[in-house]
C-alpha cells in the first residue's frame, strides 16, 4: 500500500519507529527474495552511473588540460554538455517506452563505445566537441532513462523500494568512485598522449558491460512483451504524454526541484573553492565529501518505510526545504562543522527527495508512458549542474575572491534562497502541482484535440 492510497493530504499514519523499522527488515527480505533479474537491473544503473561519471571528469580534465582550454571555455562548454543531456532525457523518454529499456539501454551503450573511440584517436577539436553533444550526450541520456525505468518492470510495490534505494545509492556513489578510477588510470598512463584519454577507454569499457546487461535481460525476459503495450509510434506515445493534466503537473513539480537541487550541486561546485579560500589551502575536503556519503547511504536505507506511512509529495517538500536551508550554516562561520553540517543537510534532503520522486513517478505514469516521467525527472540533475556550474563561478568571483575582500556569507545566502523558491512554490500551491488519486476529467484537450 503506498502513500498515495492511505492520503491525499498530509499523513494520517504515523507508526513508531520499532514498527517502521521491522516494516525495513520486511521489505529486505522480501527484496532478497525477490527475481534474481532486480540484481542485473542494478548491476546496469550502477555501470550506467559509472560510465557516465568516468566519462564526465575525463571530459573536464580533457578540455582543461589536453585542449588547454581556459577556465570559464571549460565551464561553458561543460554547461552545454549538461544542458544537452537533459535536452535528450526529455525527449528520449518516450523512445525508450517505445523501444523498450532493453533495446534502449544497449543502444545506449554502443553509442557511447563509438563516441569514446571517436574521441580517443581523432585529433580535432571540433569532432570532439561535436561527438561530446551528440553521441556520448545521447548515449548518457538514453543510459539514465533505460536503466532507471527498468526497476518497474522487474519489482513489486514492496521489492521497489528497496529497490530505488539502493539505485540512489549507486548512482551517488559512483560519482566519487569514478573520480578515483580518473585520477589513477591518468596517473597509470603516465605524462603522455593517453594521460587525459584513457579515462574515455575506461568509461567505454562499462558501457560494454551494460550492453551485455541489456542483452540478457532482452534475451532471458519477457516483461516488455507480457505488459501488453500497444503498438505506438513515437510521435503517438508523445502526444499522448503531453496531452494529460499529469505530466504537466509532473513537469512543473520537476523543475521547481531543479532549483532546489542547486544545493545539492554546489557540494561540489563551489564548497572545495570556498573551504580553500576560507579554511585554507589544505583544507581537506575529502573529509566533508566522505560525511555526505555515508550519510546519503544510512539516511537512504532508513528512510525506505516512508513510501509506507507518508505522502510521497509531503516527504518530498519537506526534503526541498531541508535542502534550502542547508547552505545557512554557513552563516555561524568557515569551519569543518559548518561544512559538514552543509554536506549532511543536502544528504538528507536527497535521500527524502529523490526515492520518493521514483516512487512518485512509478505510482502516477500512466501505462506504457514510466520512461517520459523518469526523462523528465532526470534532467533536472543535469540542468540542476548547469545553473550550479553557471551560479558558482559568479558568486565566487562577487563575493568570495581569491584576493580582497571577501562576504562569502552572502553567497550563500543567495545560494539558500534559489533553493528556497521550490518548498514554498510547493506549498502555496499544492493543490495544483500535486497529483490527485481520482481525477475526473484527466485531459487538457478532448477527443477532437481542442483545448478545454
Amino acid at each position: 500500500m503506498s502513500s498515495q492510497e492511505v492520503s491525499e493530504e498530509d499523513p494520517l499514519i504515523k507508526p513508531p519507529i520499532s514498527v517502521q523499522f521491522r516494516t525495513l527488515k520486511s521489505l529486505f527480505y522480501k527484496f532478497f527474495e525477490s527475481d534474481s533479474k532486480i540484481y542485473v537491473v542494478l548491476i546496469n544503473i550502477f555501470l550506467t552511473s559509472l560510465s557516465s561519471y568516468t566519462l564526465f571528469y575525463s571530459i573536464r580534465l580533457f578540455l582543461s588540460e589536453d585542449l588547454d582550454y581556459s577556465d570559464s571555455m571549460t565551464g561553458t562548454y561543460y554547461a552545454i554538455f549538461g544542458l544537452c543531456i537533459a535536452l535528450y532525457l526529455l525527449l528520449l523518454g518516450t523512445y525508450v517506452d517505445v523501444a523498450g529499456h532493453e533495446i534502449a539501454l544497449m543502444q545506449s551503450g554502443l553509442l557511447l563505445i563509438c563516441g569514446a573511440i571517436l574521441i580517443t584517436f581523432i585529433e580535432n577539436a571540433g569532432i570532439f566537441i561535436t561527438t561530446l553533444y551528440t553521441a556520448i550526450s545521447i548515449g548518457i541520456a538514453l543510459g539514465i532513462a533505460s536503466s532507471k525505468t527498468s526497476i518497474k518492470d522487474y519489482t513489486t510495490k514492496d521489492t521497489g523500494n528497496v529497490a530505488i534505494a539502493l539505485a540512489v545509492i549507486f548512482i551517488i556513489g559512483t560519482s566519487p568512485l569514478s573520480g578515483i578510477i580518473v585520477n589513477f588510470s591518468s596517473a597509470l598512463a603516465g605524462d603522455n598522449y593517453w594521460e587525459y584519454r584513457v579515462g574515455f577507454l575506461v568509461g567505454s569499457f562499462f558501457a560494454l558491460m551494460t550492453i551485455i546487461g541489456g542483452f540478457y535481460l532482452n534475451n532471458y525476459s519477457e516483461v516488455h512483451n507480457e505488459v501488453g503495450l500497444p503498438d505506438k509510434s513515437y510521435l503517438q506515445s508523445f502526444r499522448e504524454a503531453v496531452k494529460t493534466k499529469r505530466f504537466w503537473r509532473f513537469f512543473v513539480l520537476s523543475f521547481l526541484l531543479t532549483l532546489e537541487k542547486t544545493s545539492f550541486r554546489h557540494l561540489d561546485a563551489t564548497l572545495p573553492t570556498y573551504m580553500e579560500r576560507e579554511i585554507g589551502e589544505n583544507a581537506n575536503y575529502g573529509i566533508v565529501l566522505a560525511f555526505n556519503l555515508v550519510a546519503v547511504v544510512v539516511f537512504t536505507i532508513c528512510f525506505i518505510p516512508l513510501s509506507y506511512y507518508y505522502n510521497s509529495y509531503s516527504v518530498v517538500t519537506i526534503g526541498a526545504l531541508v535542502s534550502g536551508i542547508s547552505p545557512l550554516f554557513f552563516l555561524f562561520g568557515s569551519t569543518y562543522v559548518t561544512c559538514s553540517a552543509f554536506a549532511i543537510g543536502v544528504a538528507l534532503a536527497e535521500s527524502l527527495i529523490v526515492p520518493r520522486m521514483m516512487d512518485y513517478a512509478f505510482h502516477f505514469a500512466p501505462h506504457g508512458e514510466v520512461g517520459v516521467y523518469i526523462g523528465i525527472l532526470s534532467a533536472k540533475y543535469y540542468l540542476a549542474m548547469t545553473i550550479s556550474g553557471l551560479m558558482s563561478g559568479f558568486l565566487l568571483e562577487e563575493f568570495c575572491p581569491e584576493d580582497g575582500e571577501r562576504d562569502c556569507q552572502y553567497m550563500w545566502l543567495i545560494i539558500a534562497a534559489v533553493a528556497l523558491i521550490a518548498p514554498l512554490t510547493m506549498w502555496i500551491f499544492r493543490s495544483w502541482i500535486e497529483q490527485p488519486l481520482n481525477e475526473l476529467d484527466p485531459y487538457i484537450v478532448d477527443e477532437e484535440n481542442e483545448v478545454k
